[in-house]
């Protein structure tokens, strides 16, 4: 899901928390992060780590239930449209929802 020419869709992550704090979204409400993000990778990703700090992240499997999960892992990380349905789902049904102005799926959110 990531590579160097859509990099744009992470201008400005670095800040990403500052304008969560400003817009007065609350640090008890955990945020959910899409796109590549998992679980085990999420400690990794030098641009969320100010959000880290700050917010409980949550990702795509941390949704799932623990047996779907453990037995569809490959099936899931190996087909994009699956994951990106559960995606829209999940942001779809969020109260609130931030996405980037560069973004092709922030794009298909109505």
């Amino acid at each position: 899901w990531t590579s160097k020419q859509n990099t744009n869709c992470l201008t400005n992550t670095w800040n990403l928390h500052n304008v969560l704090q400003v817009e007065g979204v609350s640090k008890d409400m955990p945020l959910y992060i899409s796109g590549e993000f998992f679980s085990s990778t999420i400690a990794e990703a030098t641009r969320l780590k100010p959000l880290a700090n700050t917010y409980d992240l949550v990702t795509k499997d941390m949704l799932l239930p623990d047996k779907l999960t453990s037995n569809m892992t490959s099936v899931l990380t190996s087909r994009r449209e699956v994951l990106a349905a559960v995606e829209y789902a999940v942001c779809l049904a969020a109260n609130t929802f931030v996405g980037n102005s560069v973004s092709s799926f922030t794009g298909h959110l109505p």
